[in-house]
């Protein structure tokens, strides 16, 4: 029928791929009055940015360098001018767009290089729903504005490797990528490092001498930015991440970069039969072979499963993190996916331009397997998946199409029978399909099963936090509450505790929390406490990676002296269920001061009135 041929063109399938990429990526943000551990820094410095329209305002929340990326909070205000819309609404909405358009830049890098639309489009379709880059990049984060300038500079740099037109956009992007986000930055400046190199093995150093020139000029533009501009990336990130001097990571980039291009020159003039094995072991195997890929399959789900059961019984490191048992069934899909990811090793020389993603993966492999051996608490290991997932997609995408459609084999059904080729293409569809559903269900229920932090902040969370902007004296309390709803009321120009009132969470009375709640050294007092059912509930966020569990007598103290209840916010369901609540307490200090004995309150430098300190 031709009203329906336009389901026989690869610009529908992609505009498809491309909107379910964004709707995956932004249930979240439509489920939720906000999303994120850190969306209230991102939302208070946009906040900052609408009232006051300079780019780089002070920042004096929870940690630190967030006021330099400004990308995310420029494009979030200027969707808020243009809508009119309250930019606590409209922030969390626009992010995961950009999320899911980097799955249509993705569709044209995969083409450009191989010329095949068929794995364009399935490379494509795997990461709009792969878990790790939905999860990260449905948020309201510069990350996820990161990820979009790193591929869409990615795929400039692919086209002014050949017409140097695209340079000045290549630049421009390049710019934005810098002023998004500093670690994805560091990963797109690893990868077009690891890509010119192995690119100077295969051609005349001559014919990329447009690419060294962008990669000498990015690299120096992101590190100008670090020295000048960003500084706590050049004095801690840097630093700190790389174990050695700012300045010397610097000098051993460049020379690192010209050392291997001139020592790959000098090999081809005097050795060029090692250039040519060289040649040769990237390109793997010579002759495919099905059984081998199998192996390879095994070998990575395995590989992965073993870990994860692993990590049932022993913390990750950094994180401290453990698996669940449901977590591990959850992960399941993620693992055959990486299973296919293995598959497509063997199959990858049927590809044009394989050394490109050879390069790619190769090069955030190698920082993955740096940070794991160093332990590193900067360049956090799991940090590194979001960014492997992306090539991986390719590999995936090669395995599964080249294992189930190459007309040149017949797929073995138990080692026994022959499928036909007809009954192969049924296989083929059904696989994508299985991967593809079962990877998007997973996103959220996976991360949630680990139990270490709920990210959500739901509505009758943020009108809690509204009502006690507008009926309590902002400049003077300050809140108690997790480090996820901390950041949430700094946003709204309210003192919180963020990650200093950890055993208040815990302790089964009011006695156990006193230290929490009065710091004489920091002359400060807490004099209200936030909760909400994801603290009592989930979880109660206290550090990066890093929670506590509220139990029932930690929460009922609550309702006792010295606590007292002044606003509840709950929603209830049709079966008279309470689906969210939100409670805030005032903390009755003469309570405290007159039930303390005269021994206890010499273990706490309390002055007759503590409620005067501020």
């Amino acid at each position: 029928m031709k009203h329906l041929d336009f389901l026989k063109t690869w610009l529908f399938w992609l505009f498809l791929i491309t909107a379910i990429a964004i709707v995956v990526r932004s249930i979240p943000a439509w489920t939720n009055a906000a999303w994120g551990g850190d969306f209230g820094i991102y939302y208070g410095l946009t906040s900052r940015f609408v009232e006051n329209q300079q780019i780089f305002n002070n920042y004096d929340g929870w940690g630190g360098m967030y006021n330099y990326f400004p990308i995310l909070y420029i494009f979030s205000a200027i969707g808020h001018w243009i809508t009119g819309v309250d930019l606590l609404w409209v922030m969390p909405k626009i992010a995961p767009v950009f999320g899911g358009l980097t799955v249509f830049i993705f569709y044209f890098i995969v083409y450009d290089l191989t010329k095949r639309r068929d794995l364009a489009i399935l490379s494509s379709l795997f990461l709009a729903v792969i878990p790790f880059h939905v999860y990260q990049t449905s948020h309201a984060a510069p990350l996820t504005m990161g990820h979009f300038f790193m591929l869409l500079s990615m795929y400039l740099f692919l086209k002014t490797m050949n017409k140097k037109k695209y340079l000045i956009p290549l630049l421009v992007s390049t710019v934005f990528l810098i002023m998004s986000h500093h670690l994805t930055t560091y990963f797109f400046l690893i990868t077009i490092f690891f890509i010119v190199v192995i690119k100077s093995i295969r051609l005349d150093l001559r014919s990329i001498y447009r690419d060294v020139f962008y990669v000498t000029v990015a690299s120096a533009l992101a590190f100008s930015y670090w020295i000048f501009v960003a500084t706590p990336v050049f004095s801690t990130f840097m630093n700190t991440g790389l174990s050695i001097s700012s300045y010397l990571v610097i000098f051993l980039f460049y020379v690192s970069l010209f050392g291997l291009l001139l020592g790959i020159v000098a090999l081809k003039n005097t050795s060029p039969a090692l250039i040519h094995m060289l040649k040769k072991k990237c390109a793997f195997h010579p002759t495919s072979s099905r059984k081998r890929a199998l192996l390879y399959f095994a070998a990575g789900f395995l590989f992965i499963f073993s870990a994860e059961i692993v990590f049932l019984f022993v913390n990750f490191p950094v994180s401290g993190m453990r698996m669940r048992p449901l977590s591990v069934i959850y992960s399941i899909p993620m693992l055959l996916f990486i299973g296919f990811g293995c598959l497509g090793v063997e199959y990858l020389k049927k590809v044009n331009n394989y050394w490109f993603f050879q390069a790619w993966l190769f090069a955030i492999l190698c920082s993955f397997t740096y940070s794991l051996v160093t332990v590193n608490t900067t360049l956090f290991s799991d940090r590194h998946i979001e960014y492997l997932t992306v090539p991986a997609c390719l590999f995936a995408a090669i395995g599964v199409f080249f294992f189930f459609r190459d007309r040149d084999h017949k797929v073995p059904l138990f080692f026994k029978k022959q499928l036909s080729y007809p009954s192969i293409q049924v296989l083929f569809v059904l696989v994508v399909c299985g991967l593809v559903f079962s990877n998007a269900v997973a996103v959220y229920p996976v991360y949630k099963s680990l139990e270490w932090m709920d990210e959500s902040i739901p509505d009758e969370t943020a009108n809690t936090i509204d009502w006690m902007k507008n009926n309590l004296n902002t400049t003077t309390i300050v809140v108690a509450t997790d480090l996820r709803l901390s950041k949430m009321i700094w946003a709204e120009g309210i003192n919180a505790t963020f990650e200093e009132t950890n055993t208040t969470w815990t302790c089964d009375t009011w006695v156990g929390c006193v230290a929490d709640l009065y710091d004489g050294e920091n002359h400060r007092v807490v004099t209200h406490v936030l909760i909400d059912d994801v603290m009592r509930d989930v979880s109660v966020n206290i550090r990066v990676i890093q929670s506590l569990y509220m139990t029932n007598e930690s929460y009922l103290k609550f309702a006792e002296e010295p606590f007292e209840l002044l606003f509840r916010n709950a929603t209830i369901n049709q079966n008279n269920e309470e689906v969210h609540w939100a409670e805030v307490y005032k903390i009755n200090w003469t309570f405290i001061e007159q039930h303390l004995i005269v021994e206890k309150i010499k273990d706490y430098p309390f002055s007759k009135n503590p409620r005067t300190f501020s």
